[in-house]
């Protein structure tokens, strides 16, 4: 599997991250239950990877979930990150689609999402 880093360096001077730029990590990890538990193998799990990367969004495809099964098993599926926001978009099966492929998710540092609804 291979991790895409993009910085942008045209960012305001009171941007959280603390690297000078936005740290995006971009992943297709073909079905995030699989991925989630090898990472949570590595010392530190999730938090270290991100932290490690200095990521301040990562954004993944192909989670592979559904719904019901993120709601269920979230924290053993690192959905609850702590210090990011998570936004989850699953397949559940509608039309000709198979439940539970395809889908995405973000996880957004906390401080950098701007709601509508605030």
């Amino acid at each position: 599997k291979q991790i895409q880093c993009l910085t942008c360096m045209a960012l305001p001077a009171d941007s959280p991250a603390d690297h000078g730029g936005l740290q995006i990590l971009s992943w297709n990890v073909a079905g995030w239950k699989t991925t989630s538990e090898q990472i949570r193998r590595f010392k530190g799990g999730l938090a270290a990877f991100v932290k490690g990367h200095q990521a301040d969004v990562l954004c993944i495809q192909e989670v592979k979930l559904t719904s019901k099964l993120l709601a269920a098993e979230g924290k053993q599926l690192g959905a609850d990150l702590e210090g990011y926001e998570s936004f989850w978009a699953c397949n559940e099966g509608s039309g000709a689609q198979r439940q539970g492929l395809n889908g995405v998710a973000t996880f957004a540092r906390r401080g950098l999402v701007v709601r509508a609804d605030n």
